[in-house]
């Protein structure tokens, strides 16, 4: 499941909707335990078979650009008010995402 929302972010980049995938994604790497060199390998193979590279830079969609759209910050707004759940910003819940998945730390998109 997170393979395929991970392979979702890289894909989509800016033109991703799906805010749910990062609320998913964040409360997993939050509150369960997840052994990361399995995570990766979900990942590889994901990508693999959907023939999309490897991301050897952060993708966009986990970049500080993403997380500092206005209009992401709004559909994510949108997405935890009608689905009634709390959550951080997309400036805190994106560092999240990238550490167990071996990304950069930093938030510059290549």
């Amino acid at each position: 499941m997170i393979a395929e929302k991970y392979e979702a972010i890289v894909s989509l980049a800016m033109t991703n909707t799906r805010l749910k995938d990062y609320f998913d994604m964040w409360f997993l790497a939050t509150y369960a335990k997840t052994d990361e060199a399995v995570l990766r390998q979900a990942i590889q193979a994901t990508l693999a078979r959907r023939r999309i590279e490897v991301p050897t830079a952060l993708p966009l969609g986990l970049s500080d650009a993403f997380a500092a759209s206005l209009i992401k910050q709004q559909q994510r707004r949108a997405f935890l008010s009608k689905s009634k759940l709390i959550a951080p910003g997309l400036e805190e819940v994106l560092p999240v995402l990238r550490c167990p998945l071996g990304l950069p730390d930093s938030g510059a998109a290549v």
